[in-house]
């Protein structure tokens, strides 16, 4: 825990909400035309709940004390945190730059009283170029170079993990520090310490998979099972929310398309359980993991100009079973550097450091079609061989969690990571 106070601004009250105005909006947001009058840090999907979030916007966190316009002056050095809930925020706010700071902050930041710092530390959408979150390191950096501010006193704490490498493609010169946050959706303590057993029910014994919301990647490999005839052999989920993208499917497989017909036709697909709702994310059902093979990774991403871990890939983990990542390539590679082992002695992992996505989600697909050849007592022994990495992984995780996320004196905090990097910045 912190002696020394953390100073952060936090802006003036705002009576169309009831509660503080978030860093990073504009005084006037609400005379916005209708289609976007709502908090672009929250974007137009939180906004409609924000009284549930009001929480959100300045957390207590441990040795942060907010600080108001009428205090700065006296202070020494303070931060100017921008809390992002909205992937899109620089997007939308492209336009307006950094109008929303009080001419005192913006000069304070311009001599390095105060340091401006956007963190987002659950999305990695920044600098995929699919997507329109691609320009963010530019907005980012010529927000910067209109206000004349140097870019070593601003900050982005993001969860792509490869942004301190994509930025430089951008030329953006502001400090950019990746983070992995999603560990803590699911606390890897909360488990059960005993490794699951494969335990095969019915004939969906092969692989869980999966896939509510309805990504390119995810539909993809979905439709490839259903073309390759294994889709009958897994647990799978799959919603669909909302009408696939038909030309990014295009791009990777145009003879995919009938094939995503037939799954939208089947859809929704639920697994015994509505997975509707958002608190799915939250939900573990070690039922699925023990009844079948091996785990389907539907990771949020798959571009090559990001590497994000989102919960989906902390789960298998946390409860040790073996899995294959539906992601960006070189996500098997970083969590290596982290420690973990993955299952490389007994299938191809190859697929993994594939840039070419058609390539890597076909060379998926390939894999559960030799495992659907081997006979189930064949594939009982795999698992038992393959334990030995499953209780390796596991007790890693747990190390890992206790430096990330626990205090010495046993607290845990999902804050802790972002307090120790908002602790280096203001001591820097």
């Amino acid at each position: 825990m912190h002696t020394q106070p953390i100073y952060v601004f936090r802006e003036e009250w705002d009576s169309n909400t009831g509660f503080y105005r978030p860093s990073g909006e504009s005084p006037n947001w609400n005379l916005r035309d209708e289609k976007n009058r709502y908090y672009y840090t929250f974007g137009e999907y939180l906004f409609e709940r924000v009284e549930e979030f009001e929480e959100m916007l300045y957390k207590p966190l441990p040795g942060v004390e907010y600080v108001t316009i009428d205090q700065i002056a006296s202070l020494e050095k303070y931060l100017y945190v921008v809390r992002l809930y909205e992937p899109m925020y620089f997007f939308l706010q492209d336009k307006l730059g950094l109008d929303f700071l009080y001419s005192q902050v913006k000069q304070d930041i311009k001599t390095g009283k105060c340091k401006l710092v956007f963190l987002q530390p659950f999305e990695g959408y920044t600098g995929v170029q699919e997507m329109v979150t691609r320009n963010d390191f530019k907005i980012i950096q010529r927000w910067t170079d209109e206000e004349n501010i140097p870019p070593s006193n601003v900050f982005y704490i993001n969860a792509n993990l490869k942004s301190h490498i994509t930025a430089l493609n951008f030329d953006c010169r502001v400090n950019v520090i990746p983070v992995s946050m999603g560990e803590t959706w699911v606390n890897v303590f909360n488990l059960p310490d005993e490794i699951p057993q494969f335990i095969p029910t019915d004939e969906k014994y092969l692989f869980t998979y999966y896939s509510r919301r309805p990504r390119t990647h995810r539909i993809f490999v979905a439709a490839d099972l259903i073309r390759n005839e294994l889709f009958h052999l897994g647990k799978i989920s799959f919603n669909p929310l909302e009408q696939y993208k038909h030309h990014e499917l295009v791009e990777l497989d145009p003879t995919i398309i009938p094939y995503v017909d037939k799954l939208y036709n089947m859809s929704p697909i639920f697994i015994d359980r509505d997975n509707s709702g958002d608190d799915i994310t939250l939900y573990v059902p070690m039922e699925d993991y023990s009844s079948t093979f091996i785990h389907l990774i539907g990771e949020t991403l798959y571009s090559k100009d990001t590497l994000f871990t989102s919960e989906k890939t902390w789960k298998p983990i946390s409860i040790g079973v073996p899995f294959i990542t539906i992601s960006s390539p070189g996500s098997l590679e970083w969590l290596k550097t982290q420690g973990f082992k993955t299952f490389d002695r007994w299938f191809d992992e190859s697929y993994d450091l594939e840039l070419d996505p058609y390539i890597r989600f076909s060379k998926i697909t390939q894999l559960i079609k030799d495992f659907s050849k081997k006979p189930i007592k064949e594939l009982k022994d795999i698992r038992n061989e393959m334990r030995e990495v499953c209780e390796f992984n596991k007790s890693v995780m747990k190390e890992r969690t206790k430096k990330l996320f626990y205090y010495d004196n046993g607290e845990f905090s999902q804050n802790k990571v972002i307090i120790e990097k908002l602790t280096e910045i203001y001591k820097n």
